[in-house]
């Protein structure tokens, strides 16, 4: 079996069936129902499909709940890349990326149906803390320009040799291990799995910024949240192109990002192959 991780738009595009046909999602049903594959819960895709308008969360909820794995949900970003660098700088082999215990997502809808208080006080807490990683994210940047003035990489394939090593170590200094890691090896950390596909994430977002013009969204900072408990699943599925292109010049063998008619169109052939035999 399959895991895959559906970033948010991904429950949008079936929802509103945005480039997907009603076969297309009867497809993707019966993989899941079939057991072919299974849908991971993050807790960065509840939270982000709460805070959208009411119907609009409620529906978009109610379709996480159907289609995905509620039990075993993954780790929030920083912990599940504070836990792999914690458990790598005790000696102890890398953690399950998931939290043992039912995530109740008919509770989150509930909370939306009734407009609980504890809801609107989370709608305005995210907002600040969007603010927040907004401005550490371009902090971050204006501190990166200056090492990209002087030594300006011709290939991301560079930038990331350059600069990889540099920002694991300000992972690690983070989750409070620094030494420990600069002991028994810093590169060794990026083999870990959430370590490097969310350094990875972060480096291709400053490359593109810096180096390729690209420019900042408002939602950026919160994508680079789901950096780590994406690397949890087989398979990363999204609608976000410029996503997809950051995630896939990542170098990761283990890492396959494609959008919802490309896994429609693997379900489908992986369908065809189980009748002819």
């Amino acid at each position: 079996m399959k895991t895959c991780y559906f970033d948010r738009n991904i429950f949008d595009q079936i929802d509103k069936k945005r480039d997907v046909t009603d076969e297309d999602i009867a497809v993707l049903r019966r993989a899941v129902s079939d057991g072919d594959i299974a849908i991971l819960v993050s807790f960065e895709t509840v939270q982000e499909t709460t805070y959208a308008r009411r119907d609009t969360a409620l529906r978009g909820l109610r379709l996480i709940s159907e289609l995905s794995r509620p039990e075993f949900p993954i780790k929030p970003h920083t912990e599940l890349v504070s836990d792999e660098i914690q458990s790598f700088a005790t000696g102890k082999k890398p953690p399950m990326p998931f939290l043992n215990g039912r995530f109740s997502l008919n509770a989150v809808i509930s909370d939306i149906e009734q407009s609980s208080a504890e809801v609107l006080a989370l709608v305005e807490d995210d907002k600040l803390n969007k603010a927040k990683l907004n401005a550490e994210l371009e902090e971050l940047i204006v501190a990166e320009r200056d090492f990209i003035r002087q030594n300006r990489p011709r290939t991301f394939e560079m930038y990331w040799e350059q600069r990889s090593p540099y920002l694991v170590e300000v992972f690690a200094d983070r989750a409070g291990c620094l030494r420990q890691c600069q002991e028994l090896g810093i590169h060794r950390l990026l083999e870990l799995r959430a370590v490097r596909v969310s350094v990875g994430a972060l480096l291709s977002l400053l490359y593109a910024v810096l180096i390729e013009g690209r420019r900042v969204r408002n939602g950026t900072s919160r994508d680079l949240q789901h950096a780590g408990p994406m690397s949890a699943a087989d398979i990363i599925v999204t609608d976000d192109g410029e996503l997809r292109r950051l995630l896939d010049r990542i170098p990761f063998d283990r890492l396959t990002v494609i959008d919802l008619p490309a896994l429609v169109q693997l379900l489908r052939l992986k369908g065809d192959a189980r009748t002819t035999d």
